[in-house]
């Protein structure tokens, strides 16, 4: 459809000025109010006019590939980046995910034990912005939240919580004085009810790790894609640059 289109400009824009001649000057129609020294004027205005608006549009489609191209490749190290990212998240997902597998021979507690969940690398994350893929920015927005969490929920230490809130415990009970102030019995709830979110959040993440590593499979699976596809233009435009420069 685009070719059928493209032969109707051609013969409109190049086609005309050779029927005009034909019609209105070769035969000297009476419609014709101006010689020949006007027509010919007029069509080298033009078919001027009409090869500079080409060329002004070859040049423009030239500037915006190149923009585009460029925008393109700049995603190329953020790719790479969160990939070794992805790398660390899959190690540590799998982790709790055997810990599940294995929980009724592992000695582990999963409600009161800590995991060592690396802490995500905050400016390897800072610029997703520039993925043109919108679906796999969304993705990685809400793996980046959670993954956050995650490291967040494993790695506070709720054994130590709730030493310090016996250890407050034990002091209002042996010191009057203590028993109602209100402070340890702010400091107290809130540490407790710390513990208790944190317990909670462990338990949702154990129910829901098998669903959850399958979608973090998924966004690796749309990252993979979109690094095949940034690698082609860069190694297309790689290609370009080294015919230019020899």
């Amino acid at each position: 459809m685009r070719k059928r289109q493209l032969v109707w400009v051609f013969f409109g824009v190049f086609g005309s000025p050779i029927l005009f001649n034909f019609l209105l000057i070769s035969w000297s129609s009476k419609y014709s109010f101006a010689d020949k020294g006007d027509w010919m004027g007029f069509f080298g205005n033009y078919i001027g006019g009409i090869i500079g608006g080409i060329v002004a549009y070859i040049i423009a489609q030239i500037q915006f590939r190149g923009d585009l191209e460029k925008k393109f490749t700049e995603q190329y190290p953020v790719l790479i980046a969160l990939k070794f990212e992805f790398e660390k998240i899959d190690r540590d997902l799998m982790l709790i995910k055997n810990m599940k597998t294995s929980d009724k021979t592992f000695p582990f507690d999963f409600r009161k034990d800590t995991l060592p969940i690396d802490k995500i690398e905050v400016e390897r994350w800072g610029k997703i912005d520039l993925i043109s893929n919108t679906e796999l920015q969304v993705e990685l927005i809400k793996l980046k939240e959670y993954y956050s969490n995650l490291h967040e929920t494993f790695n506070t230490d709720t054994v130590g919580i709730q030493a310090k809130v016996d250890e407050i415990l034990l002091r209002m009970m042996r010191f009057d004085q203590d028993h109602q102030n209100p402070s340890l019995v702010s400091e107290v709830t809130n540490k407790s009810a710390e513990i208790l979110k944190i317990e909670s959040n462990r338990e949702i993440v154990y129910q829901e790790i098998d669903e959850m590593y399958n979608r973090f499979l998924n966004v690796r699976s749309l990252l993979d894609e979109q690094i095949s596809r940034v690698e082609v233009v860069y190694k297309n435009l790689i290609r370009r640059v080294d015919r230019t420069s020899r």
